[in-house]
């Protein structure tokens, strides 16, 4: 089994352009949801080791961004400090065992 991951923390409106995420449902936009695209391009994200890169520093506070890839809640932690959030990882098996790819949308 591969412990190759892979992150993007980028702004929803890039991600967007590079087709990463789309949105979805909602009336007229409004309250649409992000999802992740049906094919990923490798080249944008950048790549981990799962069972050495426990935490992701995410430069935004925590009202003021959305994880869009699927993880169990239980598996890591969020902590804010200001208009910085650190996502830490809990439980790495139960964290990478839906997707390789943490897709985080700062708005």
């Amino acid at each position: 089994r591969s412990e190759t991951t892979y992150a993007l923390i980028a702004p929803e409106d890039q991600m967007i352009k590079d087709q990463i995420v789309v949105r979805k449902g909602g009336f007229l936009g409004m309250n649409s949801k992000l999802f992740l695209a049906q094919k990923l391009d490798r080249s944008k994200f950048n790549r981990f080791n799962m069972k050495t890169q426990k935490s992701f520093e995410i430069g935004a506070a925590e009202d003021d961004f959305t994880i869009v890839s699927s993880h169990d809640m239980d598996s890591f932690e969020l902590k804010s400090e200001g208009e910085k959030t650190t996502l830490t990882i809990k439980d790495e098996s139960l964290f990478w065992e839906t997707t390789k790819y943490l897709v985080i949308a700062i708005d």
